[in-house]
């Protein structure tokens, strides 16, 4: 009896201390994360390492108040719009002991915004390739990352892209890109991050010409691929500097060599600014002509010239019209038959009287793209009235810093201004820019060696132009402005600046000594063509020699007629009806007649026409063909000698040099009168 006393005794106490002793309890969370967004859930799970799980019942308490009364099961899932930031606890209770056991502390965050992903860029081992990481932020733990391309976010494939692990690709195509990223079960996403514009676009001409030529109107387009769908602004920059434009196509007015960059924004997101395209200009189509101060009557030659040819060109001849009020600057009239441009990059300009400006430029395309514009003045010395020219003091040369008047004489309503084209042979420049306009006066002080000065009206007027040579040192030769009249008188003076003379003095003609004694005067008693050249004087004593600068005198003709191609059609056609009638006539009025023997003699059509010993006429006649042909017709005597003979060559030499197209519509083709 006693000892089963004891057996239950000894039971009972076993029990006592089983059930006495404390107990572990844990709390975990499913997932194991500690910050959760807004829409997540969670499970809460409470453990007691004693016993079976029925044994207990489960509270779970946040920052020590109990929000789940005790309950058999020990999860609990919870969905975060109904749990807030705090520290969670659980607690066990035993149900026979009712004795109660409280786990750890669990620290849970829950923000209440749905994340947004993000795409950063880095640099790809692989060439051509740009490397892309999605994240969230805050960085948490558990997410899987999905990717998509293009504006309607369609999955991205393999194709072009490396999947490097679940955050990171590197993408080799231009395009839109975008990830996400999910998590947790059920799922849980993000918001799609903001779109990767992951394009580079390209600077391209938009015409296949290899070359540009300065001053050439161009067309650039900023090209990218990946983004064909999207309404793009674009950002031009030009040397580093950002343009205005922000359009895909910038228009290069003038073009010069210089890097050309592009990029595009839109409500995708910006693209990368484009490689520098380097925009390689080339010198334009330059104008030269075939003399610049050609005979009164004589052809003038345009050639619009490039260094670059290129297929396609039409080239456009203009005359320049003075426009006064603006310094530099002139209004440009196309020259008959350049409306729609010339396939020849030559233009013949016929009966050049006046002094005349011209330029050309060339074009090529639909639209037409045009070269800038090159120019040429083409100056006559002829002294007309009106307008005219003059200069005071009345000579060619000067000294250093010499104050001149150029007095442009004229119709008085008429608006005159002078104009200096200066030594560097690219610039005009008129009276304000280098002296002071009283009414039609312009004065000056002489500061550059050599310069050509013309008169320009406000009505598109040109005078006769003036040579004006400055002298740095103590000597000039004194020579008239205007050409000489043939059969005049001239005298060249030799000056000092100051003093006399006390040695000898040497004139040169053309480099040669026409000259060498005291006199300090050269006289012409009578001038001819013969006369004209280049003329200077020295002054030489002891051992110093000062020597002039040098003065082209120019002879005007009297003798010599000045015709033009544009009376070439009447006098053709005039001395076609003399050589046809007169024979005619001789034949009618004189039938066959006897010579000294008794035979008879018939003129023939072909025979000469002796019009006597002094008086020979010589034509040139221009036969339409494919081909330029002329033919002399010449009268009695020799007529290869003397000035016939060389205007005959002026003719040939003004037609020759035209080429067949040309030479056709040569009696309808204008006559430019300056």
């Amino acid at each position: 009896m006693e000892q089963t006393l004891l057996c239950v005794l000894g039971l009972f106490s076993l029990n006592l201390l089983f059930y006495c002793g404390q107990a572990e309890v844990v709390l975990t969370v499913e997932p194991n994360w500690s910050v959760f967004f807004h829409g997540e859930s969670v499970t809460l799970i409470c453990d007691v390492k004693e016993g079976q799980e029925t044994d207990w019942w489960y509270s779970f308490n946040r920052d020590g108040q109990r929000f789940i009364v005790y309950s058999s099961n020990k999860k609990y899932q919870i969905y975060t719009q109904y749990i807030q930031t705090g520290h969670y606890s659980c607690t066990g209770r035993n149900k026979l002991s009712s004795n109660q056991e409280e786990s750890n502390m669990v620290h849970l965050t829950v923000l209440v915004y749905t994340p947004k992903a993000l795409i950063l860029e880095g640099n790809s081992s692989t060439v051509g390739a740009v490397m892309l990481t999605c994240s969230v932020s805050p960085s948490t733990p558990g997410w899987e990352y999905s990717w998509y391309s293009g504006t309607n976010a369609q999955p991205l494939t393999a194709g072009g892209t490396i999947f490097h692990s679940n955050d990171r690709i590197s993408v080799s195509q231009d395009g839109l890109y975008r990830c996400a990223g999910g998590r947790g079960t059920p799922r849980y996403y993000t918001e799609h991050s903001d779109t990767f514009v992951a394009i580079t676009p390209v600077v391209k001409l938009n015409h296949n010409w290899p070359e540009v030529f300065y001053g050439e109107e161009t067309r650039l387009t900023c090209e990218m691929k990946g983004g064909e769908n999207v309404v793009w602004e674009y950002e031009w920059m030009k040397q580093q500097v950002v343009l205005p434009e922000n359009k895909k196509e910038h228009v290069v007015v003038h073009a010069t060599t210089s890097d050309y960059m592009c990029r595009a924004e839109s409500t995708y997101g910006q693209t990368r600014w484009s490689k520098a395209f380097r925009l390689t200009v080339i010198d334009s189509p330059n104008l030269s002509v075939s003399s610049l101060w050609p005979n009164p009557g004589a052809s003038v030659n345009l050639n619009c010239a490039a260094k670059h040819p290129s297929a396609g060109w039409r080239f456009y001849w203009y005359k320049l019209i003075p426009d006064i009020a603006r310094e530099y600057l002139y209004d440009y009239e196309l020259l008959p038959g350049s409306t729609n441009g010339t396939t020849q990059d030559s233009y013949v300009v016929y009966n050049h009287t006046n002094t005349a400006g011209y330029a050309c430029r060339a074009g090529r395309g639909d639209p037409v793209h045009y070269t800038s514009y090159s120019h040429k003045f083409v100056w006559s010395r002829e002294f007309q009235s009106p307008p005219s020219l003059r200069v005071s003091p009345d000579k060619v040369q000067h000294f250093w810093s010499d104050s001149v008047s150029l007095t442009c004489e004229g119709n008085s309503s008429t608006q005159w201004t002078v104009v200096k084209f200066g030594q560097d042979g690219f610039t005009s420049q008129r009276c304000s820019g280098f002296g002071t306009l009283t009414g039609s006066t312009c004065t000056t002080q002489l500061n550059e060696q050599h310069a050509v000065y013309w008169c320009e009206s406000k009505s598109g007027q040109f005078s006769s132009a003036i040579n004006i040579s400055v002298s740095f040192k103590d000597i000039l030769l004194d020579s008239p402005t205007h050409p000489v009249a043939e059969g005049a008188a001239v005298t060249l003076r030799c000056k000092l600046k100051t003093g006399n003379f006390v040695a000898n003095v040497v004139f040169y003609k053309n480099d040669k000594v026409v000259q060498n004694d005291m006199r300090w005067t050269l006289t012409i008693p009578a001038v001819s063509e013969s006369h004209e050249g280049f003329y200077r004087c020295e002054r030489k004593y002891s051992q110093r020699t000062l020597t002039s600068p040098q003065s082209w005198i120019s002879v005007k003709s009297l003798s010599k007629p000045e015709s033009s191609p544009g009376h070439l059609p009447l006098i053709v056609g005039l001395v076609c009806g003399v050589l046809v009638i007169i024979p005619l006539l001789l034949f009618f009025c004189y039938g066959t007649s006897k010579d000294s023997n008794g035979n008879s003699q018939t003129f023939a059509t072909d025979q000469t026409v002796n019009q006597g010993e002094n008086q020979q006429q010589v034509y040139s006649t221009l036969l339409h063909g494919d081909v330029c042909i002329y033919e002399t017709v010449g009268g009695a005597g020799n007529i290869g000698t003397g000035h016939q003979h060389a205007e005959v060559e002026e003719l040939n030499y003004n037609y020759e040099n035209v080429d067949s197209g040309a030479c056709r519509t040569i009696t309808m083709d204008r006559q430019i009168s300056n």
